[in-house]
């Protein structure tokens, strides 16, 4: 053996020692930076949140999983505002979201504040339901992406007045069908009212977006209102589009409400079920997108939803959107224009109702212009667009009733701004009385904002 052979082998062995610990201790380090700053991160948020007012009865661990998990937990969000003010913090598990119902603090956030986005946590759970290969949309896609902006204006100009002027043939058609299935029932049937405004709703936004009649209308059945989830498990076959789609919504809004049902409750029969329904409803979403590829090239006189989105060019390839980006874009106009839009509606007439007065004067108003039937005039004559602005009245009644219920508080909540991350301030808010229609929560994402965005065209058609 050569001399210092041996020592030269010892001093290889503990170079390549100190390689291999260098190359395991740097991505160590970096990967202990990261947890570090997340941890920092979660840390200043939750001092943050701190500052704000809690509703009691969170556990230790689970904080206020429980009763946000909740089918009907806007309730208990409501319950809370009226206990500990219009901005709070509540805790599920290791996560801490603000809630806030003060109009004020909603305006502050969606649109003073830049950077606030959709909780991807959130929005990105409806896209298995409107794409089969979970593409986002308007409804989900982050409001920073090119593509959300490219569809974002696209659309917008089907909005318009000089649309709904050009597609009103369509509504008055599906009111005649609503009219003609109310003079079916008689004066002497229960019916739910709700499901039948929502099968209207869906007819308009078909025949005025999509020049697809899916006669939701047609297939309305009197009789008592189904559970939730009651009819998904008796499979989709053979049921019309508007219950595949009423079916699938309540699987999105059950993992809504407890996001552990997509990754850990797959298995639950009634997961399966619903999961059946969404196939059910791409199928029908596919074959609309199909349709409307199919077309040519609309004429520019063409304000359709359809229209404008053939026209759109994707940002990656400059080519038109394919079919597996129309989908999820075209579902998500039924999906959060229909129910909206219903409720809306349903909830007018029910507050008419139980204000005999302002049934009055509404049936006077309609009179004067020949729009109420009477005895003598038991056909009355059809509502045309220049009659819209000839409403004031109903106008007035249609807007206060979709301002909803005044939501009192009566303790005061931050009496100074707050800032949230950031740059997102609170303003200080203060315990006086006030009007909402809805909350924005989910740290901090705008699904309202978002929903009834999306749903202006179709409450724009209807309530007109």
């Amino acid at each position: 053996m050569p001399p210092g052979s041996h020592t030269h082998r010892v001093s290889n062995a503990q170079a390549h020692a100190e390689l291999m610990t260098a190359a395991l201790l740097v991505p160590a380090l970096a990967l202990l930076a990261v947890v570090l700053w997340r941890v920092a991160r979660w840390y200043s948020w939750a001092r943050v949140c701190a500052r704000l007012p809690s509703p009691a009865g969170a556990t230790w661990l689970m904080g206020h999983a429980k009763p946000v998990s909740d089918l009907r937990h806007h309730r208990m969000l409501l319950q809370w505002d009226g206990q500990v003010g219009p901005l709070y913090c509540i805790k599920v598990l290791w996560a801490r979201v603000v809630v806030a119902t003060h109009p004020a603090a909603i305006h502050q956030l969606l649109r003073a504040t830049p950077g606030v986005d959709k909780a991807q946590i959130t929005f990105g759970m409806i896209n298995p339901l409107l794409s089969p290969k979970g593409h986002p949309s308007l409804f989900s896609a982050s409001t920073h992406s090119p593509y959300w902006r490219l569809v974002r204006k696209g659309v917008a100009p089907g909005f318009s007045m000089t649309s709904l002027r050009g597609s009103f043939h369509h509504i008055q058609e599906v009111v005649a069908e609503v009219l003609a299935t109310l003079h079916r029932l008689g004066p002497g049937q229960a019916f739910d009212v709700d499901n039948l405004l929502m099968r209207g709703t869906m007819d308009v936004i078909g025949r005025v977006g999509f020049d697809a009649n899916f006669r939701a209308v047609e297939e309305f059945r009197a009789g008592p209102p189904l559970d939730g989830g009651g009819h998904a498990g008796q499979g989709p076959e053979g049921q019309d589009i508007f219950s595949i789609v009423t079916a699938s919504m309540e699987e999105i809004n059950r993992r809504w409400a407890n996001p552990l049902r997509a990754r850990y409750l797959w298995w639950l029969p009634e997961v399966r079920a619903a999961v059946r329904y969404w196939r059910a409803f791409q199928a029908r979403m596919q074959q609309l997108a199909e349709d409307v590829r199919a077309r040519s090239q609309p004429a520019d006189s063409d304000q359709s939803i359809a229209a404008h989105l053939l026209r759109l060019r994707d940002p990656h390839t400059g080519q038109p959107l394919s079919v597996d980006r129309l989908v999820p874009e075209i579902a998500t106009f039924f999906v959060a224009g229909m129910d909206t839009t219903a409720h809306t509606m349903a909830w007018t007439l029910y507050l008419v109702a139980q204000h005999p007065e302002v049934e009055q004067k509404l049936c006077a108003e309609l009179d004067t212009l020949g729009l109420l039937a009477m005895e003598q005039r038991p056909e009355p004559r059809r509502v045309e667009w220049e009659d819209c602005g000839k409403l004031p009245y109903l106008s007035a009644t249609i807007k206060v009733c979709f301002v909803s219920l005044a939501a009192r508080s009566d303790r005061a909540t931050a009496s100074s701004c707050i800032k949230l991350r950031c740059a997102w301030h609170l303003p200080a808010l203060s315990a006086a009385p006030r009007q909402h229609a809805a909350l924005c929560s989910c740290s901090l994402t705008n699904t309202v904002h978002e929903r009834l965005r999306l749903a202006a065209f179709a409450v724009a058609v209807a309530l007109q």
